[in-house]
């Protein structure tokens, strides 16, 4: 079943896209449930309503580049700085709430992952020990652990996301590994990917150019023919199903 899912996805909704559009894991600009849209511009957060104007921007060069972005609290934008090791935590004003939490005081080696968690709190994944780990809102471990390969040190991890109560984990751009809010292994998905959007019950994913659309149960193979003139993941505004240029979202047109 999953062979001819795969073979139906060359079928599926296809354009030329530069390399430039694997940028991001997950994909950008990420809704927030309330109307709005975050993004990252080199070094800018940016906060664009559903023309792609720009809002808010929030910047601090002193972290470097941001590497991902958690809007599943709306009122508390998770921010993460790989680089750096720093998190921040913005307000729907894209204002900085406290001050940057440098995860090195963890003394946990290097994090690689971050995002919030339906527990409360957030995960890291943790490089050397392959492990993904929760912390309270206050930065204290809560106990709650879980190995994502065992015994593979330096286990590439390219994405960790929470979505509706399930925490996804990108294995290397060809497997998605998945765990419930408990840390109880579910079955893994052998999916090749590119780049990846989680929107309701449903999944994008990008590889070698052609864009397929996934459930979440099964993550059998959606048909869905669109044509997007953009080089990112298509991404649902106000019902339609659009994509983002990086000025603005353009409507994809089903074929």
């Amino acid at each position: 079943m999953r062979k001819s899912a795969f073979f139906l996805a060359l079928l599926c909704v296809t354009a030329s896209f530069p390399v430039s559009y694997l940028f991001s894991q997950p994909a950008l600009p990420i809704a927030d449930g309330l109307g709005a849209f975050w993004n990252i511009s080199s070094s800018r957060i940016q906060k664009i309503d559903v023309q792609g104007n720009v809002l808010q921007t929030y910047s601090n060069i002193s972290l470097g580049a941001p590497a991902t972005i958690d809007t599943s609290d709306p009122f508390r934008i998770l921010v993460f700085y790989k680089e750096s090791q720093q998190i921040v935590t913005l307000n729907s004003d894209a204002a900085i709430i406290g001050t940057p939490f440098n995860i090195s005081e963890l003394f946990l080696g290097e994090i690689t992952q971050v995002c919030r968690s339906a527990r409360g709190g957030f995960w890291i994944f943790q490089r050397e020990s392959s492990e993904v780990i929760h912390f309270d809102e206050k930065f204290k471990p809560t106990g709650a652990k879980f190995s994502v390969i065992p015994n593979s040190p330096n286990a590439e991890i390219d994405f960790m996301v929470e979505h509706k109560g399930t925490i996804y984990l990108g294995l290397s751009g060809k497997k998605i590994a998945r765990y419930d809010i408990y840390g109880a292994e579910q079955p893994s998905v052998e999916l090749p990917y590119g780049s990846i959007r989680f929107e309701n019950d449903f999944v994008w994913i990008c590889h070698n150019k052609t864009i397929s659309k996934y459930d979440l149960k099964n993550f059998l193979l959606i048909p869905e023919s669109l044509q997007c003139s953009c080089e990112f993941l298509p991404i649902t505004v106000k019902q339609d199903v659009m994509c983002f240029d990086g000025e603005k979202f353009k409507l994809c047109i089903k074929n």
